[in-house]
């Protein structure tokens, strides 16, 4: 289910920096050079009756972070850490209350700024304008105040910049400045003056991302809406490794050990011409809905290989709406055909780099048996609850159907007799209809709120349902068309049922986190605990106001693809 966290998170960053007027020389992208290796930019501003009711979806955290805080005051001795009191905790107190649109303008941000994440070189750069340079020095200074000492301050051709050191080696030094408008986020790894003013922005690129137009045309070529827009060329990516740029790369890499022979070079360049580019957008974003979409591109002929894999799977993915829709559907030989053409090949041309040369020993035919036999009976399964309650630590009502895809269902049928042997007194065949199922074998395994279950078989799939229509939903889901493009992964859930039960979990949880803090005592691991929990209620209520999360992943002519959609109430 993190999934949706993940989307909500990425939404979020966007609005930090998001709802402005058209790019001009002063943006953010100016500073971007045009062969970044990955960049994260929003090149148009959300309008601000869009970006309230998101904004608004952070009020449950904004009070739990303020309970979360107090909890650590009361507990600042017992943090763990080595000076977390005087450094951790001032650090998070700034933040108290400002979870929210006016938190983030309070601090000197623009909601209606833009904003860019990129790499000059390898070397990470955060951009985004200011609505008022003053109230973000202050945060600064109050921030010093808070923690008893200063921001250590240097300079750079006539640019005053905070630095912030780690205690530990290898670790490059935070730092951050007001620059014009902007404030720019970045790391040093070699203290070198040359590359810190191309990181700064100091020093701008002779091409930049605002003048080659790239994320514009990605957007044309997807479809994207401007308010966000992730690019990852990886090619890029590898013809800097190894490399000496004015950004720093060579410094990062020393820093983290990588040493790269001739072949490693040459092995993830041809690793780069297959997977050249992730890219990322939002096909909607409105008041109520946000639809994200990310596309990993592949090698054409590798496209072609992985779209065979998509298996059909009854109404997997084909828009019904369910309380809570699960499924994945996938031809396992086709998947073994595929593994094993990329193992020929990688035989015919072992990997020298070591960092691939694990894959030498993959995809051999042993290794890919399994998959041909379970080609035989499985292709795919969906599991459609109509209904779940729960009712303390049990569920109360359980309806909905378990449709599994198979290619010969005598054969499952066959297999799961070992499991169920009244299974053989039945006339499971296709066109017989729904019959009761004898789950007593099953014992408690089997939960007493489903009800009878009903059994039925269909040319293409097995149905298993329950609950009070048991035999109309399994005639209806057995009978449920797929999409034209199946996914090989659906999941869909509505908000209300993932919050309860997030709190049925929680109330399922609450005894063993009760036995573990009267085990822990008055110590740091009884107070985690008792911190964790303060933002249950949070989550919990986030969901309530969430109507809708569907989560896609689909082989397309692209490649990958991961289509994300969050709908709130």
């Amino acid at each position: 289910m993190n999934l949706s966290r993940t989307l909500a998170l990425a939404i979020l960053l966007s609005l930090t920096a998001a709802c402005g007027s058209k790019p001009d020389e002063d943006s953010p992208l100016a500073f971007v050079p045009a062969d970044t290796p990955y960049v994260f930019a929003n090149l148009k501003g959300i309008p601000e009756k869009v970006s309230e009711p998101w904004f608004a979806l952070q009020e449950p955290l904004n009070a739990a972070y303020g309970e979360f805080l107090a909890a650590m005051r009361n507990d600042a001795a017992n943090l763990p850490g080595p000076g977390a009191g005087e450094h951790l905790l001032p650090l998070l107190e700034l933040f108290e209350g400002k979870l929210s649109a006016q938190g983030f303008e309070e601090m000197g941000f623009r909601r209606n700024g833009l904003g860019a994440f990129y790499g000059v070189g390898m070397v990470p750069v955060l951009r985004v304008e200011l609505a008022d340079e003053q109230a973000f020095r202050r945060l600064i200074a109050e921030l010093e105040q808070r923690r008893g000492e200063v921001i250590p301050v240097a300079e750079i051709d006539g640019q005053p910049y905070w630095r912030v050191a780690s205690t530990e080696q290898h670790v490059p030094e935070l730092v951050f400045a007001v620059v014009g408008k902007h404030l720019v986020v970045t790391l040093d790894f070699d203290a070198k003056g040359p590359q810190l003013a191309a990181l700064l922005g100091l020093q701008r690129p002779e091409h930049s991302l605002l003048d080659s137009g790239e994320l514009e045309a990605l957007n044309e070529e997807y479809g994207f809406t401007p308010y966000g827009t992730l690019l990852v060329d990886t090619r890029r990516l590898v013809g800097l490794l190894g490399g000496d740029d004015a950004g720093g790369s060579a410094g990062m890499l020393n820093n983290a050990g990588v040493r790269l022979t001739p072949a490693c070079r040459r092995e993830l360049a041809m690793a780069a011409e297959a997977l050249p580019r992730l890219v990322s957008g939002y096909d909607e974003f409105s008041a109520e809905r946000a639809d994200m979409r990310m596309v990993a591109e592949l090698r054409p002929d590798l496209a072609a290989g992985l779209r065979p894999l998509a298996a059909p799977v009854p109404g997997l993915g084909g828009g019904e709406r369910l309380p809570f829709d699960f499924g994945i559907g996938i031809h396992l030989d086709k998947l073994a055909e595929f593994l094993q053409a990329r193992a020929a090949a990688v035989a015919a041309d072992p990997y020298r780099c070591p960092w691939l040369a694990p894959l030498n020993s993959g995809g051999n035919a042993q290794q890919l048996a399994p998959l041909y036999m379970a080609a035989g009976w499985f292709s795919g399964a969906r599991l459609a609850l109509s209904e779940l309650r729960w009712q303390g630590r049990e569920p109360e009502a359980i309806e909905g159907v378990l449709v599994v895809a198979s290619p010969n269902p005598a054969a499952l049928i066959g297999m799961a007799q070992g499991f169920l042997p009244q299974l053989a007194g039945l006339n499971l065949s296709p066109g017989s209809g729904p019959q009761p199922l004898d789950t007593s074998a099953l014992g408690a395994m089997f939960p007493a709120a489903a009800g009878q279950p009903y059994i039925a078989v269909d040319e293409q799939a097995i149905g298993v349902a329950v609950g009070a229509d048991a035999p109309a939903q399994l005639t209806e889901r057995l009978e449920a068309a797929a999409p034209k493009v199946p996914p090989l992964l659906h999941i869909g859930y509505d908000g209300a049922l993932y919050g309860a039960l997030l709190e049925n979990l929680g109330a399922i949880a609450e005894g063993a986190a009760g036995a573990a803090e009267d085990a822990a005592g008055d110590s740091p691991d009884r107070q985690a605990l008792t911190q964790v929990r303060l933002f249950e209620d949070a989550l919990r209520e986030i969901w309530r106001r969430v109507d809708r999360a569907e989560f896609d992943v689909l082989v397309t002519e692209r490649g990958l693809e991961v289509r994300q959609q969050l709908t709130l109430k």
